[in-house]
This record gives C-alpha cells, sequence and structure tokens, in this order.
C-alpha cells in the first residue's frame, strides 16, 4: 500500500535557476570559518526555494569551504520556483487518497542526479510542452542553466492555427503522426511539422551559444523531453546543427537515454519511454 506521495514537476509548472555569487576574501590565508559562511549564505528569493548549494574555492570544487584558506569562495544555488497553488491541490488529492503528501521534487534535478553518477561533463537539454531547459553540467554539478519560454508544443500551435482547427484536434493529429508516420499524413502537415523543428532547433542553438560564455561547451549532448516528435528528434539526433558552437571536439548527441541496468525500481511504471525515463529517474533519487 502506497502511503506517501510526491509530486514530480517538469518545466511547464516549475521554473528553475542557478544563482552564482563570489566573494573575495581579504584574508586568503586565514582558514574560512563557520560565521564567515553564514554571512556569505544566499537566502531564498521570494518566489524560489533553494534546494541545493555547492561551493568552490579558488575555482577548485569543495564540499564544505569551512577550514578551507584561499582567496575567493564561489557559491552556486540551485532553486526552483514555489508554486503553492500546485501544492495544495496535489496535498488535497493525495490526502483524499489516504496518503500523506511529502512535496514536489524537480524531473531536471532528478535526471540530471542519475546521469552524473556516471558521467561528470556534459551539456542537457529537457525539452517539455511550454519549455526547454538547458543545464550545463561540469564535474558531477551544474554550473550554467538557461530556460526558453518555448516547447515542442508550438507544433500543436501551428497545425491548429494554419489549418483552422482545435488545439485537441492538432494534437491528436501530431500524435497519429508520431505513432503512425507512414499513414498519409498530407504534405502541408508534415511541413508545418519540420518547419516548427527547425524552429525549435534554432531557439536551443541560440541559446546555447549565451548559456556558457566562460568556458567551452562539453561535447557531450544529452536530450530529454516529456514527449518526442519524430521529425523533433530527426533533426536533434544530428550533430550538425551545433556548428558555430564554443564546444570541445568529437561531440556526441544522445536522444534515447536509458536507465542504467544496475539500477532497480519496486514500483511499476506505467506509460511511454520519456514519461518512464523522468519517473525512474524521481523514484531513484527519492530512494537514495
Amino acid at each position: 500500500n502506497v502511503k506517501n506521495a510526491v509530486c514530480v514537476l517538469g518545466g511547464d509548472v516549475s521554473e528553475f535557476q542557478l544563482t552564482v555569487e563570489n566573494k573575495a576574501r581579504e584574508e586568503k590565508d586565514k582558514k574560512i570559518s563557520e560565521q564567515e559562511m553564514a554571512d556569505f549564505a544566499l537566502k531564498n528569493q521570494a518566489d524560489f526555494i533553494n534546494i541545493e548549494e555547492t561551493f568552490l574555492v579558488d575555482g577548485f570544487s569543495v564540499e564544505d569551504p569551512i577550514g578551507i584558506v584561499g582567496k575567493e569562495i564561489t557559491a552556486r544555488i540551485l532553486s526552483v520556483g514555489r508554486n503553492e497553488d500546485l501544492g495544495k491541490v496535489m496535498s488535497e488529492i493525495a490526502v483524499a487518497r489516504g496518503m500523506r503528501y511529502l512535496g514536489s521534487l524537480d524531473a531536471r534535478l532528478a535526471l540530471i542526479k542519475l546521469i552524473s553518477a556516471t558521467s561528470k561533463d556534459y551539456c542537457m537539454i529537457f525539452i517539455f510542452e511550454k519549455n526547454i531547459t538547458i543545464c550545463i553540467v561540469k564535474g558531477g554539478s551544474i554550473s550554467a542553466i538557461s530556460n526558453i519560454d518555448s516547447g515542442y508544443g508550438i507544433m500543436n500551435e501551428k497545425i491548429s492555427s494554419q489549418i483552422n482547427i482545435s488545439l485537441e484536434e492538432g494534437k491528436s493529429i501530431l500524435d497519429n503522426l508520431n505513432n503512425n508516420p507512414n499513414d498519409g499524413a498530407s504534405y502541408a502537415i508534415k511541413t508545418i511539422v519540420a518547419h516548427s523543428a527547425l524552429e525549435i532547433k534554432e531557439k536551443i542553438h541560440s541559446e546555447l551559444a549565451i548559456t556558457d560564455k566562460d568556458s567551452l561547451l562539453p561535447g557531450v549532448v544529452l536530450i530529454a523531453a516529456s514527449s518526442w516528435s519524430l521529425e523533433l528528434k530527426k533533426v536533434l539526433s544530428d550533430t550538425g546543427w551545433l556548428s558555430g558552437l564554443p564546444i570541445e571536439r568529437n561531440i556526441t548527441i544522445n536522444t534515447e537515454i536509458k536507465i542504467p541496468e544496475d539500477i532497480i525500481i519496486e514500483q511499476e511504471i506505467t506509460g511511454g519511454e520519456s514519461r518512464c525515463l523522468f519517473e525512474y529517474a524521481a523514484l531513484h533519487y527519492l530512494n537514495k
């Protein structure tokens, strides 16, 4: 019997940001004290909740700066947007089903934690219906985040507007095209989808160019979507679209992220491939 409930949030309902603060130390040969770190601590912003913090001293990642000497401390604070209304609704649903609501978990953080168990440097691109989140991961920790207020939903919107049908009908046509690519979709529909995929690709390319201006982007690019369009997956699987970016050589792109075989989740999960990926990551995060 399930007793506890956690709401796993994606980019369409939860903001995701990284705040970086630097502090130059006047007494660089003096050990960093608890009081110094307390004075340096970043507070929760009004609309965000801090969920993770990492530190660097003189550019080197450290688990705890206290007791270390150095001339500069860098704090990276990962936070998610508050969504108290959604939390209240999810809590009521959980209670109605006889469960205790424990809170929410961001699917992006869960998946990055899962991947970082085996990979330390990569670009992670999350594609949701109305949001695209780019995370640059170095040394297993997020070093930069960028958000695009658009997602794969523009395909549905363009189909609906250009052939004058409802959004629901447009979504049905797109779903059928993804599930049955050889099922005789009209040339007009295929053209709209192809142009939309190119538009999404260009948005991601432009954002990658400014996400991390201080160093080269990792050459490993991982892409996860809450729902994939076959056309978008095809467009983003070709490394050619990354040309012109400040990125490492020997680029690899992976749009087929698999759950490591040594991860065992007892809970049964139903749904599509993309949904399973995010839910497995969340369960792995919660079970640790």
